[in-house]
């Protein structure tokens, strides 16, 4: 995975503390390009994003978002869609897929990771993504 810049956060906006700020921090030690309003936090590779966010009925997710757009077959679109996938199934949970077409000719997939415990999703991604930041 290939992040794609080397600025951290926006300053001011990071979690206070606990996982979020663990990860938070974990990302910012290697350099990578991401966003933190509070307890989400949102990371930006090369052709995906990853956002770690509290669901409104409970629990936490990871959710990997791709393009689908028609731009023809890519290299660089396999590897993302292969950097993604392989994210989502190194991490432990519930995987469910969704495909966003509210923007014409752009439409998205999101992959996205459920678990019940903020700490342990954190943990497991921090392992994963270990390997590739």
């Amino acid at each position: 995975m290939n992040v794609g810049n080397d600025h951290g956060g926006v300053p001011g906006h990071a979690a206070p503390g606990g996982p979020s700020k663990r990860l938070q921090k974990f990302l910012a030690s290697r350099g990578a390009s991401f966003e933190a309003e509070g307890d989400t936090t949102r990371v930006h590779f090369n052709g995906w994003i990853l956002e770690v966010r509290d669901e409104p009925g409970g629990g936490f997710s990871a959710i990997i978002t791709l393009s689908l757009a028609d731009e023809g077959p890519s290299r660089d679109t396999a590897r993302a869609a292969c950097e993604a996938f392989s994210l989502a199934m190194a991490l432990k949970g519930g995987i469910r897929y969704e495909v966003d077409e509210s923007l014409p000719g752009y439409p998205m997939l999101r992959i996205i990771v459920s678990r019940h415990s903020l700490d342990m999703l954190v943990e497991d991604l921090m392992r994963a993504l270990e390997k590739y930041l």
